[in-house]
């Protein structure tokens, strides 16, 4: 063997550098770390978003008001939305356009919502009462904690322009029916707004029936929302477990991912809608438990009552739990109800 082979066979071969091995090593940790927590959000946030949904239940038209059945689109042109309209006992004064929570159908109150309807009815109302996408009887395989819902809202407010004696629509929404409820009205044409200006670019169904609707923000009579939160995130957050994987953790990624599910812009804070709209509104328990705790809901009721003290009523929540106010108390519950509308709408209030 020569002294050149000798040196080859003796030269020792390369080795990565130990603290290279131990960085690839805490990265492939990491991106594993990642992988699982996304994973992870969107299981959890399919679970939650396809929660089965709760049966109408029954129910005897003996003791229901006269109403029509009602069926209609949501914007998207495809989920069929069911529900009942009501017309109202005397002259008309408006619809109101109840919005249920999620979890909830039509009836949020189950057989106590008759006595909603009736309130409104021989207030002068009409009341439409549907159930969103994957509630009820209406189709959707998806809740959405109101990032999608807006487009079932803007639907029905159309179904109850076109289906009713006055032209005045009102929105009362609970829970995620509020997000819902905010997310329709900043969507609602603006008066004097060219259409067209709407979505420009968008050749959807749902951008179309935007650029067509009958109506606009004139056509808003009141705002009434019991169990409003500053973010449908709250609500998202407040159906997680109180495990502390879903404390720490999935509070933060699983409103992610169900925005991500839902083709939401992004996270949508509800105080600035709140703050601009110039109706009169109705507030009922800002202080409830997760869904609406925390000092984002704070701010929303200080910038309402800041920018509009004359045109909003707000009582605290009284009841056992989240949206338990009007079970625990409906008399009160309607009471108070019963002083909104004296001050803001009746005929001689205005």
């Amino acid at each position: 063997m020569t002294s050149r082979s000798v040196r080859q066979v003796a030269r020792a071969p390369k080795t990565t550098p130990r603290y290279v091995r131990i960085l690839a090593a805490l990265l492939t940790v990491i991106a594993l770390a990642v992988v699982a927590v996304a994973a992870s959000s969107l299981l959890a946030a399919r679970k939650l978003m396809g929660a089965p949904k709760k049966a109408l239940g029954s129910y005897s038209s003996t003791i229901m008001p006269p109403f029509s059945l009602a069926g209609f689109r949501s914007l998207d042109g495809q989920t069929q939305l069911v529900g009942w309209l009501f017309q109202p006992e005397s002259e008309s004064h408006g619809t109101v356009v109840m919005v249920h929570a999620a979890g909830a159908n039509r009836l949020q109150f189950d057989a106590d919502t008759l006595m909603l309807y009736d309130f409104f009815i021989k207030r002068g109302y009409g009341v439409l009462s549907f159930d969103l996408s994957h509630a009820g009887e209406s189709d959707g395989e998806f809740t959405t904690y109101g990032y999608n819902e807006w487009e079932d809202v803007i639907a029905a407010l159309d179904y109850a322009w076109r289906n009713s004696v006055s032209d005045h629509l009102l929105l009362f929404g609970w829970g995620t029916g509020c997000a819902a409820s905010l997310l329709a009205v900043n969507h609602i044409p603006v008066p004097g707004v060219d259409r067209q200006t709407i979505l420009p670019g968008d050749d959807s169904e749902r951008a179309r029936m935007l650029r067509e609707l009958p109506f606009d923000r004139d056509d808003i009579k009141a705002v009434m929302l019991d169990g409003v939160a500053a973010s449908p995130d709250a609500y998202i957050r407040a159906g997680l477990t109180d495990s502390a994987i879903d404390r720490i953790l999935m509070r933060k990624t699983v409103p992610v991912a169900v925005r991500l599910s839902s083709r939401s812009e992004g996270k949508t804070s509800l105080i600035p809608i709140l703050s601009q709209v110039q109706w009169p509104v109705y507030l009922v328990g800002t202080e409830g438990p997760d869904a609406t705790s925390g000092p984002g809901v704070e701010v929303l009721l200080e910038e309402r009552m800041r920018l509009h003290p004359d045109s909003t009523m707000h009582f605290p929540a009284e009841g056992s739990g989240f949206l338990e106010s009007f079970p625990d108390d409906p008399d009160t519950y309607l009471a108070r109800l019963s002083d909104f509308f004296r001050r803001f709408l009746d005929p001689e209030a205005s």
